[in-house]
């Protein structure tokens, strides 16, 4: 009797330990496909790829103009959340919105709740604003269609987007294992802060003329540093660069632009005296 006890026991431990090595393999599986994915979508990106292991889980970072962006996981009480994160340091006007799903809560309860004016926003999406009046504004018909694109990416799925400390975040339920759709969540992100930008900026028109243009506290995407010289401007996005840091990187460093053609601004000269030397 005892021996068959023992027997028991020594199975029950030997199958719990057999257990724990088949969960450690698939977590390990499950690490390597998603180390797999960032890694390919951060060559995408041209971004800086951390790989994860057991404990932790993959990131990539990325210059976006003069700003950085992080895409990364964060595990949950609930699940596994795919968040995208960028600076955005002049974003004064502070909201949050989610899915209008059960479930899901605000972090700043206590703000007022705004209707987007737009019936498939509105019946798709809870939103709450500090400032009312103020956030009103950021509420562009190019806001309003990027979220619109993101939904649409992003079916039956909860989704969440707020700015709360000078920073946009972007949010989905679960995690994002294919490459090419992790590219697709940065690039809808990040078209979607650039409407958030317009918004800020009154007049904004890029025109091509032949007139100077002063251009002052320009840093250059690839290196991070200053332009004070030798500056050439992507004929596409319009986006500044060191001509030494755009013939190293071979192309424009904008996320999702990629223009291999550079344009050299004019050089501001000092006007002659028309009264000529002799006056």
């Amino acid at each position: 009797m005892e021996a068959a006890i023992c027997s028991i026991f020594a199975f029950g431990i030997f199958g719990g330990f057999g257990f724990l090595i088949y969960l450690l393999i698939l977590v390990v599986k499950r690490s390597g496909r998603l180390n797999q994915s960032f890694r390919a979508a951060a060559v995408t990106m041209k971004g800086n790829f951390v790989q994860g292991g057991v404990w932790k889980r993959p990131r990539i970072s990325l210059r976006y103009g003069n700003t950085a962006a992080r895409l990364r996981i964060l595990k949950k009480a609930g699940g596994d959340e795919t968040e995208l994160t960028v600076n955005w340091p002049a974003g004064k006007q502070r909201f949050e919105m989610h899915s209008r799903v059960e479930g899901m809560t605000f972090r700043r309860a206590d703000w007022t709740q705004v209707d987007f004016g737009h019936e498939s926003l509105d019946t798709a999406l809870v939103l709450k604003a500090e400032n009312p009046q103020g956030f009103s504004r950021l509420l562009s018909d190019g806001v309003k269609w990027q979220l619109e694109r993101l939904l649409t990416f992003l079916p039956h799925q909860r989704f969440y987007c707020g700015c709360l400390r000078r920073e946009l975040v972007l949010r989905k339920t679960g995690l994002i294992k294919n490459n090419a759709e992790l590219v697709q969540f940065v690039r809808f992100g990040l078209e979607l802060y650039d409407q958030f930008q317009l918004t800020q900026v009154e007049g904004i028109d890029f025109v091509e003329s032949q007139e100077a243009t002063l251009l002052d506290q320009i840093h250059c995407p690839v290196c991070g540093e200053p332009i004070e010289s030798r500056l050439v401007i992507c004929v596409d996005c319009k986006t500044p660069h060191h001509q030494e840091c755009w013939e190293y990187n071979g192309r424009c460093a904008t996320f999702a632009c990629g223009q291999e053609v550079f344009s050299k601004p004019a050089v501001a000269r000092p006007i002659e005296d028309p009264r000529g030397k002799g006056s």
